[in-house]
């Protein structure tokens, strides 16, 4: 068992609602008590579904407010912390008791006391954490580029085997899930562009929220649009309509457009490739490949995204220990598997 200290340790580093540090200490708990650190886990959860609900009170205030001195997308960002901080505070000591309810959910033994299975229990959490820190919260200005973390990647641990029939995963159950199924996608057409997997891997997480949130076509179908490209004129293929947020002048505004349909991930990525390369705008990004950020800013710059942060999310993603972690151990087992 870890000591009290230790435990104390844990949730201490989450005491500021932008301090990651409590993850890693979390996951070194882990392997001293795993019950202790399995507790910590399903009090992040907690957190972050509290979180949730004052988002969801603070957009109803919000809407009462537009148009006066209490709104703006500089109160907006600072609406935004207070709530970030405020999911910690109602959350420390016995909390509202939703976290009992997802240790006994996210246990993977449910309590048997077999040896074996407990000596398993690190690899869950892990996976927990990642669910529930990796996937990027709204900004000051809500549009459909910002994700809030939901229940349902995390509902279960084992590998989705739901399959399109092009033979895609079309379920991700988690980031970490999300970045080992499309890794090998996304290597091909970074090889193309120039550029590392890692960054189109981030790009394609903000656009559809590590994978919950790519459109369906009519009839229910995957459309496998990863990067949010729409049906322009130049387009000839399938579409879906699909109801997004745009910035015009300065101001999110909801509108309806066509999307590009693909019929498989790889397509995805192939389009995403032809349609960087092909276009002139683009020129200063591809002479930037060698550096993400760079990258990422000129395409930003050139129009790719109307959304003022667009460039700083990703970045952000790209920033994260857990999602390099999620990287590395996807390129390791690569390597691993062609020796």
């Amino acid at each position: 068992m870890a000591s009290v200290a230790a435990i104390t340790q844990a949730s201490a580093y989450n005491a500021v609602y932008s301090d990651v540090g409590g993850l890693q200490s979390i996951r070194r708990l882990s392997r001293t008590d795993q019950g202790a650190a399995l507790a910590e886990v399903s009090k992040q959860f907690e957190s972050i579904l509290v979180n949730m609900m004052l988002k969801q009170m603070r957009t109803a205030t919000n809407v009462l407010a537009e148009g006066n001195y209490l709104g703006g997308n500089q109160v907006g960002f600072y609406q935004e912390m207070l709530d970030d901080q405020w999911s910690v505070e109602l959350t420390k000591g016995d909390g509202l008791g939703f976290a009992e309810t997802f240790a006994t959910q996210l246990s993977p033994d449910r309590g048997a006391n077999n040896s074996a299975v407990n000596n398993s229990v690190a690899a869950p959490i892990e996976q927990a954490l990642m669910s529930a820190r990796l996937i990027p919260k709204s900004s000051a200005a809500a549009q459909s580029t910002d994700y809030i973390p939901t229940l349902a990647p995390i509902k279960s641990f084992a590998t989705d085997t739901s399959l399109a029939a092009n033979g895609d995963k079309t379920d991700f159950s988690s980031p970490l899930d999300f970045v080992q199924s499309l890794y090998p996608h996304a290597q091909r057409a970074a090889e193309k562009l120039g550029v590392q997997p890692e960054t189109l891997l981030a790009q394609a997480a903000l656009e559809t929220g590590w994978g919950q949130h790519i459109p369906n076509n009519k009839d229910g179908s995957q459309s496998f649009n990863l990067f949010g490209i729409k049906a322009d004129q130049r387009w000839s293929g399938d579409t879906v309509q699909v109801d997004t947020v745009e910035f015009i002048s300065g101001k999110a505004v909801k509108v309806s457009a066509a999307f590009r349909s693909y019929h498989s991930f790889d397509q995805s990525f192939n389009d995403y490739v032809s349609f960087v390369s092909e276009q002139p705008r683009y020129i200063k990004a591809l002479d930037h490949v060698a550096d993400e950020s760079a990258y990422i800013n000129e395409l930003h710059k050139a129009g790719y995204a109307t959304d003022p942060r667009y460039a700083e999310k990703i970045q952000q993603i790209l920033r994260r220990g857990e999602f390099r972690q999620a990287v590395q151990r996807t390129r390791s087992a690569a390597t691993a598997d062609k020796g």
